[in-house]
């Protein structure tokens, strides 16, 4: 396997990283230090092995920042039982874009919750045949974080919020990532204020095509200090009786 991606990509200058799972930690040492001899001998000239510590795995930042997917080779090394597979990276996340779309935003507000950009994607790629969904709809929006990334996924998106101020902090994240991803104008993106416990508030999403509904919904109010327990219990009545009427109302739409 290596052999064969070092004459792929042409390789004469190696740099080169192991990554293990589930491995007896000696069998792992061992097996990343017979990984490295044969790189070795695979590329004479020069080899750079980035494993600062063979017992760990080499973090995203340093693969990133070694090129290792473009300039060399990262085998993945794991075991199922008593069988052992070996493969290698072909891709690594962009953790400098994911920072950019969390930090640089221009509407950010820590009193209400911060959904990182990374698990808003992984919402929206969990929808069961996600990949024919062409709108999403985000019914407790916040700050517009799972509308951001559904039209980085190219999606179509329907923003809501019964807080006007939020949907304005959505309207504005969603112009900024608009403009710095140079995304395409005919992805559209609508923000509106609705109440999901009022049935006449609801989009009609049948009419639409295929759709989703994607959201981390709302929690609660924020304390600064722990909550007395009849104050909890108060915010978890409300929160049930708002998840309750938002279903039932689903329900009576079809959806």
């Amino acid at each position: 396997l290596m052999s064969s991606l070092i004459y792929k990509k042409g390789i004469t200058k190696l740099t080169f990283a192991v990554s293990a799972y589930g491995l007896d930690k000696d069998f792992q040492r061992a097996a990343i230090v017979s990984l490295k001899r044969y790189a070795a001998s695979l590329v004479p000239s020069k080899v750079h092995f980035i494993n600062k510590d063979l017992s760990q795995n080499p973090a995203t930042a340093a693969l990133l920042g070694q090129k290792v997917i473009e300039k060399g080779v990262e085998l993945v090394v794991f075991n199922q039982g008593t069988d052992y597979y070996i493969g290698y990276t072909t891709w690594v996340q962009d953790i400098a874009s994911y920072t950019k779309r969390d930090i640089d935003k221009p509407k950010r507000n820590m009193k209400v919750g911060m959904l990182p950009p990374k698990l808003a994607q992984t919402l929206i790629n969990l929808i069961p045949g996600g990949r024919g969904v062409e709108v999403i709809w985000d019914p407790f929006v916040g700050l517009g974080t799972i509308p951001m990334e559904a039209l980085l996924l190219g999606r179509h998106v329907i923003s809501s919020d019964h807080n006007e101020r939020m949907v304005s902090a959505t309207e504005g994240n969603i112009s900024w990532i608009k403009k710095i991803y140079r995304l395409p104008e005919e992805l559209l993106s609508e923000a509106f204020v609705k109440d999901v416990a009022k049935l006449d508030m609801l989009p009609n999403l049948l009419s639409m095509g295929r759709s989703a509904i994607v959201t981390e919904g709302y929690l609660g109010e924020n304390y600064t200090a722990t909550a007395r327990k009849e104050d909890a219990l108060e915010q978890l009545k409300a929160v049930a009786e708002l998840y309750g009427a938002f279903f039932q109302n689903l329900n009576e739409m079809g959806y």
